[in-house]
């Protein structure tokens, strides 16, 4: 139970991380305004798609902690580098850029992912053909 609950913790922080940023993007924040301008032709739709970046970190947030199913590790994937995203605009947009948190969720979602993985029951090579007859 301890080492289920260990593996858990990196999801849990993860999907906090997440959720944090999901209500800085709903509070319309700046900052990630200022991101967005990066992007040339974008500047003026920066409301929506704050709005739209709330609601995909949002998903992702609840996603890392309720799913289980088997895109768990490209869920992982996409948590472990979607933080690059932003922080390459800003490197772009000569504003300052936050690497740390970018390594800190990449060992969040590697010790998410390898909990995912120690959790999952083997199975034998054909074990899915058997299953069939």
């Amino acid at each position: 139970m301890a080492k289920k609950a260990i593996f858990f913790l990196p999801s849990v922080l993860m999907a906090l991380i997440y959720l944090a940023h999901a209500v800085q993007a709903f509070m319309l924040s700046e900052e990630l305004a200022v991101v967005i301008g990066v992007i040339p032709g974008l500047s003026g739709f920066s409301t929506p798609l704050l709005l739209l970046v709330g609601l995909a970190d949002a998903a992702v947030a609840i996603a890392l902690v309720a799913y289980f199913g088997k895109y768990k590790p490209l869920l992982f994937l996409y948590a472990i580098l979607w933080p690059i995203v932003p922080n390459i605009l800003k490197t772009i947009g000569n504003l300052h850029p936050e690497w740390p948190i970018v390594v800190v969720m990449a060992v969040l979602g590697t010790l998410g992912y390898l909990g995912f993985r120690s959790r999952e029951q083997p199975q034998a090579v054909g074990s899915d053909r058997i299953k069939s007859y």
